[in-house]
């Protein structure tokens, strides 16, 4: 080896060694950090080994299958969890404790499992997918939405989710995508080959529709869906998801377990984790790269590509808005698919107080894009009127005009509500649990998003950010009609729904 080659050799190993050094010192930091989370509870740490995992006959997995593993998941979750919590009156907004105001079983329905909802001769069928710490309970008005319109529907629940969140710690996107097609073979056998399918998705669950949709292009084998039906579509999540794994280097030690999570709260909502553990977000970055490895495969059949609506707000603290628009919209280039955003209150007493600049600047991103597609999709703004309004408008534009056609909209900003959330898009204002609380549950339960807490900082149990995050759709009215609108489409021709 020449003298330099070997000098080359050297610092290149030095400079590794220096690199390895400083990640490890981070990771450990982080990790005396994560000791300051509160304490772990049994729903953080409990297994639940009835649990479904994927295998090598998924393709064999029927519904009724699952819905009997379904049925074994929970009564390890009652035998584990809910008869060894003791009822207090300290409790009372502790979903694992049987007499709290928050127990899943309370309620007439346990909304954490699958359910179906039937009709004779129905119009048409759709699978709707929930997201990512949620439950079939976030897709609930969806489907009572598209059931009253004639709509046989599915919403199966997903591994890992409506149980406790340490059940994410070993569910797998692979996991998820097997229960996805065993709903879709499901709702096959129930409503036969001739009525059209659909297939829907929040978040998480939006990413699973797109994933499915990719891998039935060039498969006869899968049912290919008609329309989609996306909310929030997690096509993009932030880079620290892709480091999220690396927890495992020091998290199986008993002294930094906690490192294992990403936050550590109160479970006092019935139907969503508030706890997070990493591998989760992990799971959901390695999905996203999924799809975007097989949208570059599988560039040649997206012609066959299913119309799409698209619910997304512009500012999103989950996803990331920008990447539904690059690795979704920007590649099909058909006039047919729609892009619903929705901006910032620009009137807002507290627009001083958020990036005004960084907001405009990721419209105008998205606008200066579309323009360059041969054939765009339809993007759909919903805005203020004007700078100092609360009065809203619809701006769409179509095709290849540049110029937006703008239509009043009914309902104005609600005041103090300065933008949607990622977890808003899906949910009525009347929502009994997530709407604003003029149509709370009975049972004792605040509506946890009409939840306004002022009072001195470092008090609350959670941060009170995310009690005040919005957890509803004040424009809900105007996004089911835009969905009846959209599966209503018939063909000219036949008069038969498209």
């Amino acid at each position: 080896m020449s003298n330099r080659r070997y000098k080359t050799v050297k610092w290149v190993s030095l400079l590794i060694i220096i690199l390895t050094s400083i990640v490890f010192t981070i990771i450990l930091v982080r990790a005396f950090d994560a000791r300051n989370l509160p304490d772990l509870q049994l729903w953080h740490s409990t297994i639940l080994t009835e649990e479904f995992r994927s295998g090598t006959s998924d393709n064999q997995l029927t519904f009724q299958q699952y819905i009997e593993i379904e049925n074994r998941v929970f009564d390890e979750l009652d035998k584990k969890i809910f008869s060894q919590t003791e009822e207090d009156t300290d409790t009372s907004t502790n979903r694992y404790v049987k007499g709290s105001n928050v127990h899943p079983g309370r309620f007439t329905r346990n909304w954490n499992r699958s359910y179906e909802l039937t009709t004779t001769q129905p119009k048409a069928a759709v699978v709707l997918l929930h997201g990512l710490t949620d439950s079939p309970y976030s897709m609930r008005t969806i489907a009572n939405i598209l059931h009253e319109q004639g709509f046989y529907v599915l919403v199966p629940r997903m591994p890992g989710h409506g149980t406790i969140p340490s059940a994410l710690r070993h569910a797998t996107w692979q996991d998820w995508m097997a229960v996805t097609k065993m709903a879709v073979r499901h709702m096959r056998t129930v409503v036969g080959k001739d009525v059209p399918f659909y297939l829907g998705g929040y978040s998480n669950g939006g990413a699973l529709a797109v994933k499915y949709t990719l891998e039935s292009l060039p498969d006869d084998h899968l049912e290919r869906p008609e329309r989609l039906l996306l909310f929030s579509p997690a096509m993009g999540v932030t880079r620290f998801a892709a480091i999220a794994s690396w927890h495992k280097l020091l998290s199986d030690i008993p002294y930094f377990r906690k490192f294992e999570w990403e936050s550590i709260q109160p479970e006092y909502d019935p139907f969503k984790y508030n706890s997070f553990p990493k591998m989760a977000g992990h799971q959901s970055f390695s999905l996203a790269g999924e799809i975007t490895r097989q949208f570059d495969e599988n560039a040649e059949h997206l012609a066959h590509w299913p119309a799409t609506l698209t619910f997304q707000s512009l500012i999103d603290s989950t996803v990331l808005t920008r990447s539904v628009v690059e690795q979704l919209y920007n590649r099909l280039e058909t006039e047919k698919n729609e892009l619903v955003l929705y901006d910032v209150n620009r009137a807002n007493q507290l627009a001083g107080f958020f990036p005004q600049k960084k907001s405009m600047h990721e419209l105008d991103t998205i606008l200066s894009q579309r323009a360059t597609l041969p054939s765009p999709y339809t993007l759909t703004l919903i805005t203020n009127l004007h700078g100092n309004s609360l009065e809203t408008v619809v701006r769409s534009w179509r095709g290849t005009f540049n110029e937006a056609i703008e239509q009043p909209l009914s309902t104005p900003w609600p005041r103090g509500v300065y933008s949607l959330s990622h977890v808003a898009i899906p949910f009525s204002p009347d929502d009994p649990y997530y709407g604003d609380g003029r149509h709370s549950a009975t049972n004792g339960i605040p509506a946890l998003g009409a939840l306004s807490p002022r009072g001195e900082k470092d008090t609350l149990l959670v941060p009170a950010q995310q009690l005040m995050r919005l957890r509803h759709n004040p424009f809900f009215d105007d996004l089911k009609s835009r969905i009846i609108e959209f599966c209503f489409v018939h063909d000219q021709q036949s008069g038969t729904l498209k």
